[in-house]
């Protein structure tokens, strides 16, 4: 999802910018360890998810829409 975010200019807090997927499963890990910081910053990471897939979505309707209705 983040070279889609990038290509659209979507951006992240700087703190979670960089993470993908592989680091929420480490984040998740290390929360289960007893990181309470880990878990915080997972909640901040699947938040940014969550809200950048609003724009993304309209995006691909908007796509659709005008493919369906071009023929």
């Amino acid at each position: 999802m983040g070279q889609i975010e990038k290509s659209m200019g979507i951006s992240r807090e700087s703190d979670i910018e960089g993470l993908n997927g592989f680091d929420a499963v480490l984040l998740w890990k290390a929360h289960q360890w007893g990181d309470r910081e880990a878990l915080e910053e997972l909640i901040r990471y699947n938040t940014a998810d969550i809200v950048n897939l609003e724009p993304l979505m309209e995006m691909a309707y908007e796509k659709m829409k005008a493919w369906l209705l071009k023929g």
